[in-house]
Protein backbone atom coordinates (compact mmCIF):
# COMPACT_ATOMS: atom_id res chain seq x y z
CA UNK A 1 0.00 0.00 0.00
CA UNK A 2 1.38 3.35 -0.98
CA UNK A 3 2.18 5.99 1.58
CA UNK A 4 -0.42 8.33 0.07
CA UNK A 5 -3.14 5.72 0.35
CA UNK A 6 -2.20 4.97 3.94
CA UNK A 7 -2.36 8.64 4.78
CA UNK A 8 -5.80 8.89 3.18
CA UNK A 9 -7.07 5.90 5.17
CA UNK A 10 -5.64 7.26 8.40
CA UNK A 11 -7.17 10.65 7.63
CA UNK A 12 -10.55 9.10 6.84
CA UNK A 13 -10.45 7.05 10.05
CA UNK A 14 -9.55 10.15 12.04
CA UNK A 15 -12.37 12.10 10.46
CA UNK A 16 -14.80 9.29 11.28
CA UNK A 17 -13.67 9.33 14.91
CA UNK A 18 -14.14 13.09 15.04
CA UNK A 19 -17.63 12.83 13.53
CA UNK A 20 -18.64 10.10 15.96
CA UNK A 21 -17.29 12.11 18.89
CA UNK A 22 -19.08 15.20 17.66
CA UNK A 23 -22.33 13.27 17.34
CA UNK A 24 -22.00 11.90 20.87
CA UNK A 25 -20.79 15.07 22.57
CA UNK A 26 -22.70 17.71 20.59
CA UNK A 27 -25.03 19.25 23.21
CA UNK A 28 -28.09 19.60 20.99
CA UNK A 29 -27.70 15.98 19.75
CA UNK A 30 -28.79 17.01 16.26
CA UNK A 31 -26.65 14.41 14.49
CA UNK A 32 -27.90 11.63 16.78
CA UNK A 33 -31.43 12.76 16.15
CA UNK A 34 -30.98 12.80 12.38
CA UNK A 35 -29.39 9.35 12.40
CA UNK A 36 -32.17 7.87 14.54
CA UNK A 37 -35.05 9.59 12.76
CA UNK A 38 -36.12 11.76 15.71
CA UNK A 39 -38.91 14.29 15.56
CA UNK A 40 -37.62 17.85 15.84
CA UNK A 41 -38.87 20.93 17.70
CA UNK A 42 -37.12 24.29 17.45
CA UNK A 43 -34.32 22.62 15.47
CA UNK A 44 -33.59 20.18 18.27
CA UNK A 45 -34.41 16.45 18.28
CA UNK A 46 -36.39 14.30 20.69
CA UNK A 47 -33.12 13.08 22.26
CA UNK A 48 -32.32 16.62 23.33
CA UNK A 49 -35.77 17.38 24.71
CA UNK A 50 -36.07 14.12 26.64
CA UNK A 51 -33.05 15.20 28.69
CA UNK A 52 -34.67 18.56 29.38
CA UNK A 53 -37.88 16.88 30.52
CA UNK A 54 -36.03 14.23 32.51
CA UNK A 55 -34.24 16.88 34.55
CA UNK A 56 -37.58 18.53 35.33
CA UNK A 57 -39.14 15.16 36.12
CA UNK A 58 -36.40 14.21 38.56
CA UNK A 59 -36.85 17.58 40.31
CA UNK A 60 -40.58 16.85 40.59
CA UNK A 61 -41.58 20.10 38.89
CA UNK A 62 -41.75 21.30 35.30
CA UNK A 63 -39.84 24.56 35.20
CA UNK A 64 -41.38 27.84 34.08
CA UNK A 65 -38.79 27.99 31.30
CA UNK A 66 -39.81 24.60 29.94
CA UNK A 67 -43.50 25.51 30.11
CA UNK A 68 -42.86 28.77 28.24
CA UNK A 69 -40.88 26.92 25.56
CA UNK A 70 -43.64 24.44 24.74
CA UNK A 71 -46.77 26.43 25.60
CA UNK A 72 -49.51 26.28 22.97
CA UNK A 73 -47.06 25.23 20.19
CA UNK A 74 -48.60 22.61 17.94
CA UNK A 75 -45.19 21.95 16.35
CA UNK A 76 -44.06 20.45 19.68
CA UNK A 77 -46.66 17.66 19.64
CA UNK A 78 -44.56 15.01 17.76
CA UNK A 79 -41.68 15.44 20.23
CA UNK A 80 -43.99 15.42 23.25
CA UNK A 81 -45.82 12.31 22.06
CA UNK A 82 -42.49 10.54 21.59
CA UNK A 83 -41.40 11.59 25.09
CA UNK A 84 -44.75 10.46 26.50
CA UNK A 85 -43.79 6.92 25.43
CA UNK A 86 -40.27 7.07 26.89
CA UNK A 87 -39.10 4.28 29.20
CA UNK A 88 -38.34 6.78 31.97
CA UNK A 89 -41.39 7.95 33.93
CA UNK A 90 -39.57 11.20 34.70
CA UNK A 91 -39.68 11.94 30.98
CA UNK A 92 -43.25 10.73 30.48
CA UNK A 93 -45.16 12.70 33.09
CA UNK A 94 -43.69 16.12 32.18
CA UNK A 95 -44.35 15.33 28.51
CA UNK A 96 -48.00 14.57 29.24
CA UNK A 97 -48.35 17.72 31.34
CA UNK A 98 -46.96 19.83 28.49
CA UNK A 99 -49.04 17.95 25.92
CA UNK A 100 -52.10 18.93 27.93
CA UNK A 101 -51.12 22.59 27.84
CA UNK A 102 -50.65 22.46 24.08
CA UNK A 103 -54.02 20.72 23.84
CA UNK A 104 -55.85 23.71 25.29
CA UNK A 105 -55.45 25.38 21.90
CA UNK A 106 -54.65 22.45 19.57
CA UNK A 107 -56.96 19.75 20.88
CA UNK A 108 -57.01 17.62 17.72
CA UNK A 109 -53.22 17.28 17.79
CA UNK A 110 -52.78 16.55 21.50
CA UNK A 111 -55.87 14.42 22.19
CA UNK A 112 -54.59 11.06 20.83
CA UNK A 113 -51.46 11.19 23.00
CA UNK A 114 -53.44 12.10 26.11
CA UNK A 115 -55.89 9.25 25.57
CA UNK A 116 -52.94 6.86 25.27
CA UNK A 117 -51.46 8.25 28.49
CA UNK A 118 -54.57 7.17 30.41
CA UNK A 119 -53.29 3.59 29.96
CA UNK A 120 -49.80 4.33 31.31
CA UNK A 121 -48.44 2.12 34.09
CA UNK A 122 -47.35 5.14 36.14
CA UNK A 123 -49.93 6.86 38.32
CA UNK A 124 -48.52 10.37 37.81
CA UNK A 125 -48.71 10.02 34.04
CA UNK A 126 -52.35 8.91 34.22
CA UNK A 127 -53.13 11.72 36.64
CA UNK A 128 -51.63 14.38 34.38
CA UNK A 129 -53.61 12.98 31.44
CA UNK A 130 -56.93 13.23 33.33
CA UNK A 131 -56.15 16.80 34.43
CA UNK A 132 -55.27 17.78 30.87
CA UNK A 133 -58.46 16.28 29.42
CA UNK A 134 -60.53 18.09 32.03
CA UNK A 135 -58.93 21.40 31.08
CA UNK A 136 -60.00 20.85 27.47
CA UNK A 137 -63.68 20.84 28.44
CA UNK A 138 -66.12 19.70 25.78
CA UNK A 139 -63.28 19.63 23.22
CA UNK A 140 -62.30 16.34 24.89
CA UNK A 141 -65.78 14.83 24.47
CA UNK A 142 -64.44 12.01 22.28
CA UNK A 143 -62.29 10.88 25.23
CA UNK A 144 -65.44 10.26 27.29
CA UNK A 145 -65.32 6.44 27.03
CA UNK A 146 -61.62 6.48 28.02
CA UNK A 147 -62.41 8.59 31.08
CA UNK A 148 -65.24 6.24 32.03
CA UNK A 149 -62.72 3.37 32.12
CA UNK A 150 -60.25 5.51 34.06
CA UNK A 151 -62.94 6.05 36.71
CA UNK A 152 -62.16 2.42 37.65
CA UNK A 153 -58.43 3.14 38.10
CA UNK A 154 -56.79 1.49 41.14
CA UNK A 155 -55.63 4.92 42.36
CA UNK A 156 -58.26 7.00 44.16
CA UNK A 157 -56.85 10.33 43.00
CA UNK A 158 -56.85 9.26 39.36
CA UNK A 159 -60.45 8.03 39.69
CA UNK A 160 -61.47 11.36 41.21
CA UNK A 161 -59.79 13.45 38.50
CA UNK A 162 -61.14 11.20 35.75
CA UNK A 163 -64.70 11.74 36.95
CA UNK A 164 -64.08 15.47 37.29
CA UNK A 165 -62.66 15.58 33.75
CA UNK A 166 -65.67 13.68 32.44
CA UNK A 167 -68.01 16.29 33.94
CA UNK A 168 -66.18 18.97 31.97
CA UNK A 169 -65.96 16.92 28.78
CA UNK A 170 -69.40 15.30 28.70
CA UNK A 171 -71.77 16.15 31.60
CA UNK A 172 -74.53 13.87 30.35
CA UNK A 173 -72.24 10.84 30.26
CA UNK A 174 -70.74 11.79 33.65
CA UNK A 175 -74.18 11.90 35.26
CA UNK A 176 -75.13 8.55 33.78
CA UNK A 177 -71.90 6.72 34.61
CA UNK A 178 -71.62 8.25 38.08
CA UNK A 179 -75.11 7.13 39.08
CA UNK A 180 -76.19 10.69 39.87
CA UNK A 181 -79.89 11.14 40.57
CA UNK A 182 -82.04 14.10 41.56
CA UNK A 183 -83.13 14.11 45.19
CA UNK A 184 -86.06 16.27 46.29
CA UNK A 185 -86.97 17.48 49.76
CA UNK A 186 -90.51 18.93 49.82
CA UNK A 187 -90.12 19.92 53.47
CA UNK A 188 -87.03 22.06 52.82
CA UNK A 189 -88.03 23.06 49.31
CA UNK A 190 -84.94 22.04 47.34
CA UNK A 191 -83.83 19.50 44.76
CA UNK A 192 -80.22 18.50 44.15
CA UNK A 193 -78.27 15.85 42.29
CA UNK A 194 -76.42 13.30 44.44
CA UNK A 195 -74.24 10.30 43.50
CA UNK A 196 -76.30 8.13 45.89
CA UNK A 197 -79.36 8.45 48.10
CA UNK A 198 -78.26 11.01 50.70
CA UNK A 199 -78.27 10.29 54.41
CA UNK A 200 -80.30 12.79 56.45
CA UNK A 201 -79.04 14.15 59.78
CA UNK A 202 -80.10 16.84 62.25
CA UNK A 203 -77.48 18.56 64.42
CA UNK A 204 -77.82 21.48 66.84
CA UNK A 205 -75.87 24.65 66.05
CA UNK A 206 -73.66 24.74 69.13
CA UNK A 207 -72.53 28.34 68.78
CA UNK A 208 -76.17 29.45 68.86
CA UNK A 209 -76.90 27.74 72.19
CA UNK A 210 -78.65 24.83 70.48
CA UNK A 211 -81.53 27.10 69.57
CA UNK A 212 -81.58 26.06 65.92
CA UNK A 213 -81.00 22.79 64.07
CA UNK A 214 -78.88 22.17 60.98
CA UNK A 215 -80.60 19.72 58.63
CA UNK A 216 -78.04 18.05 56.35
CA UNK A 217 -78.29 15.61 53.44
CA UNK A 218 -74.99 13.92 52.48
CA UNK A 219 -73.72 11.26 50.10
CA UNK A 220 -70.18 9.90 49.75
CA UNK A 221 -68.50 9.09 46.46
CA UNK A 222 -64.83 8.13 46.29
CA UNK A 223 -62.84 10.70 48.25
CA UNK A 224 -65.60 13.34 48.19
CA UNK A 225 -68.61 14.04 50.38
CA UNK A 226 -71.50 15.98 48.80
CA UNK A 227 -73.85 17.83 51.17
CA UNK A 228 -76.85 20.12 51.19
CA UNK A 229 -77.51 21.74 54.57
CA UNK A 230 -80.57 23.83 55.50
CA UNK A 231 -80.89 25.90 58.66
CA UNK A 232 -84.06 27.77 59.59
CA UNK A 233 -83.50 30.69 61.93
CA UNK A 234 -85.97 31.95 64.49
CA UNK A 235 -87.17 35.56 64.02
CA UNK A 236 -85.05 36.87 66.91
CA UNK A 237 -81.86 35.35 65.41
CA UNK A 238 -82.63 36.49 61.89
CA UNK A 239 -80.90 39.85 62.00
CA UNK A 240 -78.64 42.09 59.92
CA UNK A 241 -78.33 42.62 56.18
CA UNK A 242 -77.84 39.83 53.62
CA UNK A 243 -74.11 40.61 53.48
CA UNK A 244 -73.77 40.55 57.27
CA UNK A 245 -75.51 37.19 57.46
CA UNK A 246 -73.28 35.79 54.71
CA UNK A 247 -70.22 37.02 56.63
CA UNK A 248 -71.52 35.32 59.76
CA UNK A 249 -72.10 32.07 57.86
CA UNK A 250 -68.53 32.15 56.58
CA UNK A 251 -67.11 32.76 60.04
CA UNK A 252 -69.25 30.00 61.53
CA UNK A 253 -68.02 27.58 58.90
CA UNK A 254 -64.37 28.34 59.77
CA UNK A 255 -64.73 28.55 63.54
CA UNK A 256 -62.51 26.10 65.41
CA UNK A 257 -61.50 24.11 62.33
CA UNK A 258 -57.93 25.32 61.84
CA UNK A 259 -58.71 25.65 58.13
CA UNK A 260 -57.88 28.63 55.93
CA UNK A 261 -60.12 30.53 53.54
CA UNK A 262 -58.51 30.21 50.09
CA UNK A 263 -61.12 32.00 47.99
CA UNK A 264 -64.35 33.88 48.50
CA UNK A 265 -66.51 35.41 45.78
CA UNK A 266 -70.15 36.24 45.07
CA UNK A 267 -72.34 34.04 42.92
CA UNK A 268 -75.73 34.55 41.35
CA UNK A 269 -78.18 32.10 39.82
CA UNK A 270 -81.54 33.47 38.78
CA UNK A 271 -82.96 35.39 41.72
CA UNK A 272 -80.59 33.72 44.16
CA UNK A 273 -77.52 35.66 45.29
CA UNK A 274 -74.94 34.33 47.70
CA UNK A 275 -71.29 33.52 48.33
CA UNK A 276 -68.93 30.84 47.10
CA UNK A 277 -66.08 29.66 49.33
CA UNK A 278 -63.03 27.44 49.02
CA UNK A 279 -61.53 26.29 52.33
CA UNK A 280 -58.45 24.10 52.86
CA UNK A 281 -56.83 22.30 55.76
CA UNK A 282 -53.52 20.45 55.38
CA UNK A 283 -51.86 18.09 57.85
CA UNK A 284 -48.36 16.77 57.16
CA UNK A 285 -47.20 13.48 58.63
CA UNK A 286 -43.91 11.78 57.84
CA UNK A 287 -43.38 14.05 54.82
CA UNK A 288 -46.81 13.25 53.31
CA UNK A 289 -49.43 15.97 53.10
CA UNK A 290 -53.09 15.11 53.71
CA UNK A 291 -55.35 17.89 52.49
CA UNK A 292 -59.08 18.42 52.96
CA UNK A 293 -60.73 20.87 50.57
CA UNK A 294 -64.21 22.25 51.05
CA UNK A 295 -65.96 24.02 48.18
CA UNK A 296 -69.31 25.46 49.13
CA UNK A 297 -72.03 27.91 48.21
CA UNK A 298 -74.38 29.54 50.66
CA UNK A 299 -77.43 31.78 50.25
CA UNK A 300 -80.56 32.85 52.09
CA UNK A 301 -84.23 32.38 51.22
CA UNK A 302 -86.26 34.32 53.77
CA UNK A 303 -85.17 32.89 57.18
CA UNK A 304 -83.56 29.78 55.74
CA UNK A 305 -79.87 29.47 55.05
CA UNK A 306 -78.92 26.95 52.36
CA UNK A 307 -75.40 25.58 51.94
CA UNK A 308 -74.23 23.20 49.23
CA UNK A 309 -70.75 21.73 49.51
CA UNK A 310 -68.23 19.18 48.32
CA UNK A 311 -65.69 18.02 50.87
CA UNK A 312 -62.72 16.41 49.12
CA UNK A 313 -59.89 14.50 50.75
CA UNK A 314 -56.65 14.04 48.87
CA UNK A 315 -53.01 13.05 49.44
CA UNK A 316 -49.98 14.86 48.07
CA UNK A 317 -47.66 11.88 47.59
CA UNK A 318 -44.50 13.82 46.85
CA UNK A 319 -44.25 17.25 48.49
CA UNK A 320 -41.85 18.37 45.73
CA UNK A 321 -44.11 17.66 42.81
CA UNK A 322 -47.23 19.74 43.38
CA UNK A 323 -49.02 17.26 41.13
CA UNK A 324 -52.13 17.24 43.28
CA UNK A 325 -52.22 20.93 44.12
Amino acid sequence: MSRTRRLLLVGAAGLLVVLIAAALLEPNRILVGLLQGDAFFQWRPTHYWREVLRQDGVQGRVSDETIATFKLRESAVPVLRACALDQDRNVRWPAVLLLGRVGRLHTHAALPGLREALQDEDVEVRLQATIALGNMGTNAMSAGPDLVETMKDPDAQVRLMAEKALWYANPTLASKEGGWRTFESPRWNFSAAFPAVPAEEQKPALLLENRIVINSFSALRGTSMYTVAVTEYTPDLFQGTDEERLDAGRDLMLFGTGAKLVEEKPFERGRIKGREFTVEKTIERDGVKNTTILKSRTFWVERRQYLTSRLQYRILRDPRSGLFS
